[in-house]
């Protein structure tokens, strides 16, 4: 529920067409669950309907033009992620959704769950999904380091992932780098 609860309250931080926008949250505890005692709850929470997710965009299925248009939606939205202070931690296609309205596509980047501040110092626990996450940590995650100082896992790091997740829009190849990190 602490996940959930943060992924709202970035949700709810974040404004413009980039990112999937909060329309509502509830939590909910059963009726039956009151007379009991027990504290079982659930999180409700509406946002906008999105056609998909871009894990299978890619290219000769779409235009050429129509992945850069896809591309350059990414970059503003990991910047504006950014400016706005926070580090995503898990960049992949099936993070950005898509509403198609006629011929134009839209993009919003979403999933905000294991996503931290810019400015937390300390160490950072690894999150990510393989084969996108940077080699840089893979690497010290390989020599059995359990964390990173926060410093260095940061805005370089999503970057290097939204770079894969654009050699996906190229490839018809399930990702390579999956083996590997």
């Amino acid at each position: 529920l602490e996940s959930a609860l943060k992924e709202l309250e970035i949700m709810n931080r974040l404004k413009g067409s980039l990112f999937v926008p909060l329309y509502e949250a509830d939590i909910l505890i059963p009726s039956k669950q009151l007379d009991t005692g027990l504290k079982k709850r659930t999180l409700s929470f509406h946002t906008e309907l999105f056609d998909g997710d871009l894990k299978d965009f890619a290219y000769p299925k779409h235009e050429f033009k129509e992945i850069l248009n896809v591309m350059l939606q990414a970059v503003e939205a990991v910047h504006l992620f950014h400016k706005a202070g926070l580090f995503h931690r898990d960049i992949k296609p099936g993070n950005f959704f898509y509403l198609r309205t006629g011929a134009s596509l839209r993009i919003a980047l979403a999933d905000y769950g294991l996503s931290e501040e810019l400015n937390q110092t300390g160490k950072r626990k690894y999150a990510g999904t393989r084969g996108y996450i940077d080699p840089f940590v893979c690497l010290r995650y390989a020599r059995g380091e359990k964390s990173i100082k926060k410093e260095k896992y940061a805005i370089a790091s999503d970057i290097y992932s939204l770079g894969v997740t654009f050699a996906r829009f190229f490839s018809s190849e399930t990702n390579p780098l999956t083996e590997l990190t």
